[in-house]
């Protein structure tokens, strides 16, 4: 469904995935303080700049410190995004440039969250934060048809998370979902954490899990609380993924498509061969991420606009 890579943007991924492994994978590999990796990641801001046409206020949502991202023509959706970093690094600020291109591409107000982050902050202080600004959208006015709820990373875990802990109260939940290399297994128990180890040029197993123990806290690691794999996978609302073919949380993806599928929710699974982990990052400068963004808006238009209907087929793109 997308033509072949143009020499221009293979030439970019091989300089992309160069200053990924030497920049981000290899301290990752480190036992470096937390707060020199937060420190990493928020210069990394810098690059990646902001969509244009796009305004950004600050705020705060049930308490919670939200940005609200507003396009120049909006249509009435509400996209609520929760940033990754493994549960104890990113921020608003570092998922600025991705919550923005959102924004842009699906006409959507986009409010990126500030949740609190382990350790300092273990389970479950960042899914009650995520429930806040939930509700405060809610109490705004702003029908749950109109909100679609998406996630990266971690914030994959938390955006499913809110979703089964809505329908377990039996309370409306989010048009559809937007999961972008979702962190959904904190066990890492699955065979792509260890076989596609070398072939990740950003992710490696020693930050995953040091960010799961951190967050878990006392909960072991397949308590659905923390790791919405293994909850109850039925009845969600429908659901796009996007995964790298290159990432060592494949299997993650995999598994969610094929239990979630099998237990009656739609969900439709799409799998960028050369890609990395939130690959999208990078939509300003590589076209394949920036039809994957294209992909996410066209997803939430549809099914916030219409009633949940089936769509059929995983999808393979390049």
């Amino acid at each position: 469904m997308s033509p072949i890579s143009t020499p221009q943007e293979t030439w970019r991924r091989r300089a992309i995935r160069a200053a990924l492994r030497l920049g981000f994978k290899a301290p990752s590999r480190w036992p470096l303080p937390v707060s020199w990796l937060r420190a990493g990641m928020e210069a990394s801001a810098l690059l990646f700049p902001l969509a244009p046409g796009v305004t950004r206020h600050s705020g705060y949502l049930g308490g919670v410190p939200v940005d609200t991202f507003s396009p120049a023509r909006a249509t009435g959706l509400h996209i609520l995004h929760l940033h990754g970093g493994a549960f104890f690094t990113g921020s608003r600020r570092t998922h600025a440039g991705l919550a923005s291109q959102l924004c842009a591409r699906a006409g959507a107000h986009v409010h990126l969250i500030d949740y609190r982050l382990a350790p300092e902050h273990p389970w479950p202080a960042a899914p009650k934060d995520v429930r806040r600004v939930w509700l405060a959208l809610r109490e705004q006015g702003v029908a749950p048809q109109r909100i679609v709820v998406s996630g990266d990373s971690a914030g994959g875990a938390l955006a499913l998370g809110l979703a089964q802990q809505l329908k377990e109260r039996d309370e409306p939940g989010p048009a559809a979902l937007l999961l972008l290399s979702p962190f959904l297994d904190l066990g890492l128990e699955a065979p792509s954490v260890r076989t596609l180890a070398a072939a990740d040029p950003m992710v490696t197993e020693a930050a995953l899990r040091r960010g799961a123990r951190a967050y878990r806290g006392q909960l072991p690691s397949h308590d659905p609380r923390v790791s919405p794999l293994w909850g109850d996978l039925g009845e969600l609302p429908p659901c796009l993924v996007q995964v790298g073919d290159d990432e060592i949380l494949l299997d993650d993806a995999l598994r969610f498509e094929q239990m979630a599928t099998r237990q009656g929710s739609t969900v439709v699974l799409q799998r960028w061969p050369g890609a990395w982990h939130d690959f999208q990052l990078f939509a300003h400068v590589l076209p394949s991420a920036a039809r994957a963004l294209d992909e996410l808006a066209h997803w939430a238009q549809a099914h916030a606009q219409a009633p949940r209907r089936p769509v059929l087929a995983r999808q393979r793109v390049a």
